[in-house]
């Protein structure tokens, strides 16, 4: 077997050995750029993963408080103490009361019923508004949450940022196909 020599000049070289080490360096420099990309995308899709988690918790905070404004409340308590008999004006001999105090008695209590029924109706107003206004929170929490603002991207227009940027586009399409 006979191998042969190629001999080179020492320019051919030299050159040859700067060509290379251009080219290692191209290569290193590549290699950064792919890397400092990649680091910028494994922090974006962190936070994404942290915004989602957040618009779950808060869409689920916005369900429970839904449904804790959606059932029925009980009717409040009236706490009426009983009538003594001195206030119902009954004496030893006489039990009923005189005419205009009847008629006193009987503004009182109605004056109080309407009163009471204003402030259901008040109370029956803002339960309506309250509802309204959790049903559109958690209705713009979902709108948001399915279809999210897009975030323009500053790239570099080097070949590691527009590889880069295909891989964090594709990413957003995946994710908003899977939540659809």
């Amino acid at each position: 077997m006979l191998i042969q020599k190629h001999s080179l000049s020492p320019s051919q070289s030299q050159h040859l050995q700067a060509e290379l080490h251009a080219v290692c360096l191209q290569r290193d420099q590549a290699q950064m750029e792919a890397d400092k990309w990649y680091r910028r995308y494994q922090v974006e899709a962190y936070q994404r993963r942290q915004d989602v988690e957040v618009a779950e918790a808060t869409i689920q905070q916005l369900r429970d408080e839904i449904q804790q404004a959606a059932r029925p409340a009980e009717p409040p308590v009236l706490a009426l103490k009983p009538a003594s008999n001195s206030e119902l004006g009954a004496t030893a001999g006489n039990d009923a009361l005189p005419a205009d105090q009847i008629q006193v008695r009987l503004s009182q209590a109605l004056a109080e019923r309407d009163q009471l029924a204003q402030a259901l109706t008040a109370e029956r107003a803002s339960h309506a508004e309250t509802r309204e206004n959790l049903m559109n929170t958690l209705r713009d929490a979902l709108q948001q949450q399915l279809h999210p603002p897009e975030r323009p991207l500053s790239l570099p227009s080097s070949r590691p940022g527009i590889r880069a940027g295909t891989i964090i586009r594709k990413d957003r399409a995946n994710r908003s196909s899977a939540l659809n």
